[in-house]
């Protein structure tokens, strides 16, 4: 099987996170498309907060658009939803394709778009699809992506946009302590979590995905989970099984996975190399609100300057 997971088709604007990469995707479609058993979108195919409407990303990439058609009926096409295309009803747009929320690989490995464990977006979280647009809307005015990790996304605007959360962080915990002592600690705890999470998508796991896949999915009845969401391709090995980040096509990233006689790998498309856990390092450790201080003391140097190489 052939795996590619956010690669956020949009209406071809500045804010398009997929670009003009329309040739190289079909190219690698149409390589892989006879020497797999099927092709496997693990969801933010299209990208519907960016682009405002399917007719848009029509427009925008009829390439892939007429690939996707033609593929749909001549192998086995399956689109897994993610926070970005909750409402994309594939199987309309591309007879013969299969729609669902989750994929099963075997006894015991699961794929998905991982925001199911997202704190922020996951679907039982309020207004996550309100979430999901305003935030599209603030990058389309930035003009760039305003997520961390810095290191990754560094910008005018998604410094402004760090350093508010950080401030936004302060008051979440100052919040906290007050509920608290009035006799609301569940309240507090919910608060304090967001902080946490902030925390964690500082120090290199945005949104907390691998955490909470390791923490929540990883277990006795799944020993392999393979996902998107964060961007952050990688395959790693833990104490309760498999955790597969496909990445994404977003922002300068090219890559996929393939699943082979029963094993995930992760590729690069431009070096060829195969990606294991280096982005991993460490991320297993417990993160708290001081973790996104101690982050932020570390790097700012002052009006807005960060000094990124530590």
């Amino acid at each position: 099987m052939l795996l590619l997971s956010d690669l956020h088709f949009g209406d071809g604007s500045r804010t398009d996170l997929f670009a003009r990469q329309d040739g190289d995707l079909v190219s690698l479609l149409e390589h892989w498309r006879d020497q797999v058993q099927g092709i496997v979108f693990l969801g933010d195919t299209m990208d519907l907060p960016q682009a405002w409407s399917l007719r848009r990303i029509r427009t925008a990439h009829p390439k892939i658009w007429t690939a996707l058609r033609r593929l749909a009926g001549e192998c086995r096409l399956v689109f897994a939803r993610g926070n970005h295309d909750w409402s994309v009803d594939y199987d309309a747009l591309f007879p013969g394709a299969t729609c669902c929320e989750v994929v099963l690989f075997g006894p015991a490995a699961l794929a998905w778009h991982g925001h199911q464990v997202d704190l922020m977006m996951k679907p039982s979280a309020g207004n996550a699809w309100l979430k999901t647009r305003v935030h599209a809307t603030l990058e389309r005015l930035a003009g760039c992506r305003l997520v961390p990790p810095l290191e990754r996304y560094d910008s005018p605007a998604n410094r402004v946009a760090l350093a508010l959360t950080t401030l936004w962080a302060h008051g979440e915990l100052t919040a906290a302590r007050v509920l608290e002592r009035a006799g609301r600690p569940r309240r507090a705890a919910a608060l304090e979590a967001r902080v946490r999470y902030l925390a964690r998508s500082f120090i290199g796991d945005p949104a907390d995905i691998f955490g909470a896949s390791y923490r929540q999915v990883l277990g006795a009845e799944v020993d392999t989970v393979v996902c998107g969401h964060s961007h952050l391709p990688g395959v790693v090995r833990t104490d309760r099984g498999r955790y597969v980040n496909t990445g994404s096509w977003a922002c300068g990233s090219r890559t996929y996975a393939l699943w082979e006689d029963g094993a995930f790998r992760v590729l690069d498309l431009d070096t060829g190399q195969e990606i294991g856990d280096a982005d991993y390092a460490g991320l297993l450790e417990p993160t708290g609100p001081e973790d996104l201080f101690r982050w932020w003391h570390r790097h700012h140097k002052g009006l807005l300057r960060f000094d990124l190489t530590d």
